[in-house]
């Protein structure tokens, strides 16, 4: 009976305690994509993917450095597991030090991804075509010289 007793106080302190330091009320927030190590075009549409018990609105954001990009103009609800898209601005800085972010309206930071991923410069479509021209001319090159050598003997 003694021991009961000094169990449930010891229970309910330790309940008030976690309740005034906030750790049962915590959220869970998981970002799913970018998690790090990706490359992502300037420009270019991602799926931006989470997991959350979060039930509000929640804000979607990219950091490099001390410089925070705003994805989602509108609130998106956070609750579950959810997806966005979300297009690369195209004037965004070059960098391989992003992370993604999900806060709230006010600026709490709920989730940071893992590590960090790159954005990059689209490809230049014009010197693509190019290179690719040039790889087949030296295929054909190198085709061609094979050819002679068997034709020769």
């Amino acid at each position: 009976m003694k021991n009961s007793l000094f169990l449930a106080i010891f229970l309910v302190i330790t309940i008030i305690l976690l309740v005034s330091a906030g750790s049962v009320v915590q959220a869970a927030t998981t970002i799913t994509f970018p998690v790090g190590g990706e490359s992502l075009e300037r420009g270019a549409t991602y799926p931006f993917g989470w997991t959350t018990d979060e039930i509000g609105p929640i804000q979607l954001k990219l950091r490099t450095g001390d410089t925070i990009y705003s994805l989602n103009q509108g609130q998106i609800l956070g609750a579950g597991l959810g997806q966005a898209l979300f297009s690369v601005p195209a004037d965004l800085p070059l960098a391989t030090d992003y992370l993604a972010l999900i806060t709230t309206p006010d600026g709490q930071v709920l989730a940071t991804s893992a590590r960090t991923f790159s954005v990059i410069a689209p490809p230049n479509t014009a010197r693509a075509k190019n290179n690719q021209q040039a790889n087949v001319l030296q295929m054909f090159d190198y085709l061609l010289k094979q050819l002679r050598s068997i034709i020769r003997g």
